[in-house]
């Protein structure tokens, strides 16, 4: 059955990730399908410091088969906390959403917030209720403060989530969470992982030139992936670091910080921190294009992820991660359902921030060869047949015809 998608994301993380472009491609390999992408002209705050630009980077796009749109709307910024970007400070407004809408006529309306509640998730809710247009909707995978803001949150989400044909959700902690909140019917909601390119992001490529590049020699590489932001916990990887070398072990070990940030002052304290321990095996990259990062994680032995409790989720970077068959040590202790790591099994789960903790398992895993080569064995092997595009367009397109049927 041909199907005509609308794909309303704002392409918040363009700048690591095309999962809904790419999607798109993979159902338009269908000639009959036609998918239109709703983007606003407007770069958001993430976007205009990475690509130095306040309009959307069009010459960033991939190209795009013929029944591939892209629609580009009139929108404002408006900011409600700037000081808070790197958590979803702002939001966009793009009036013209609803009469475009009005104006395609798809099949579906495929609902793909950056965060939580959006008021663009707001207008597809109108746009779908009003024009009866089933709605496909992702959850990104945050949690809602507690307290009053959550229950405030919870009575606007409400109407959007109850008006859903079907929802994905990247992991068991969210699917839990619209069961428990909403009464939402389980059969309609599927805990589909992340998607990964598996034939870029390869075990062992680019490891060797990467490492010579960094002039590594053969020291133990540890990597930290991702912005240099406090919530992330890049600071607890670099204690660890200081640990370890007053340990009298530092020239065992070199340690990356792949990433550029998006509040300066975060990375101007990670620095600062790292001019006062004196750590001469640590390289901050800045910020860099994700081919890039492949390679500084190419070159990586073991990838630290310090704290995915605030917020907890299932970020691209960690997928990617896995994909490439990488030893992974993640702070996500009391938040385990948010990813579909197991501990000892496909990674080292530890409790966030705790640079002790990290200190020791990277000299565990350092010196056992054989548990280190299990971890990543079994990580590629469930990005291979979970996460892989192949496997999740058939997933997506189905949960689509379904949701149109119905």
């Amino acid at each position: 059955m041909p199907i005509h998608i609308v794909d309303s994301h704002e392409f918040y993380e363009m700048y690591r990730g095309d999962k809904d472009f790419r999607l798109g491609i993979e159902l338009c390999r269908d000639p009959d399908n036609r998918y239109s992408a709703m983007v606003p002209d407007l770069a958001s705050p993430a976007d205009r410091t990475f690509f130095h630009t306040d309009r959307f980077p069009r010459n960033q796009l991939p190209k795009l088969p013929d029944n591939f749109k892209v629609h580009y709307m009139k929108s404002r910024l408006v900011y409600f906390s700037k000081g808070n970007l790197s958590l979803g400070g702002f939001f966009q407004f793009s009036g013209a959403y609803p009469s475009l809408i009005k104006r395609l006529k798809p099949d579906l309306i495929f609902e793909n917030p950056y965060t939580t509640l959006t008021p663009r998730s707001y207008l597809t809710y109108f746009a779908a209720w009003g024009n009866r247009i089933p709605m496909v909707y992702v959850d990104p995978g945050d949690i809602p403060p507690k307290g009053a803001v959550k229950n405030v949150l919870a009575r606007l989400e409400r109407p959007i989530i109850k008006n859903a044909r079907h929802i994905i959700v990247y992991n068991e902690m969210g699917k839990e969470r619209f069961t428990r909140e909403y009464g939402f019917p389980v059969e309609n909601i599927s805990v589909v992982p992340k998607p990964v390119d598996v034939t870029k992001f390869i075990p062992g490529k680019g490891r060797e030139e990467n490492r010579i590049k960094l002039n590594v020699g053969d020291r133990f590489v540890v990597a930290y992936i991702g912005r240099l932001s406090n919530n992330k916990g890049a600071a607890h990887l670099l204690k660890a670091a200081n640990i370890i070398k007053e340990a009298g072990l530092a020239e065992r070990y070199f340690f990356i910080f792949a990433g550029g940030n998006i509040i300066k002052k975060d990375a101007d304290d990670i620095r600062a921190m790292n001019e006062k321990f004196g750590l001469d095996n640590v390289h901050f990259t800045g910020h860099v294009t994700n081919s890039e990062i492949a390679g500084y994680q190419a070159a990586a032995d073991l990838i630290v992820y310090p704290d995915v409790t605030n917020l907890p989720g299932f970020s691209s970077v960690l997928a990617e991660s896995m994909a490439m068959g990488k030893a992974i040590l993640i702070g996500i202790k009391g938040f385990e359902m948010a990813t579909p790591l197991t501990h000892m099994h496909d990674s080292i789960i530890i409790s966030a921030r705790d640079a002790d903790a990290i200190a020791e398992n990277i000299q565990m895993l350092e010196a056992d060869i054989i548990l280190r080569e299990k971890l990543e064995e079994n990580a590629r092997k469930y990005a291979e047949e979970r996460m892989s595009w192949n496997v999740q367009v058939k997933i997506y397109k189905e949960i689509f015809q379904r949701a149109i049927e119905r």
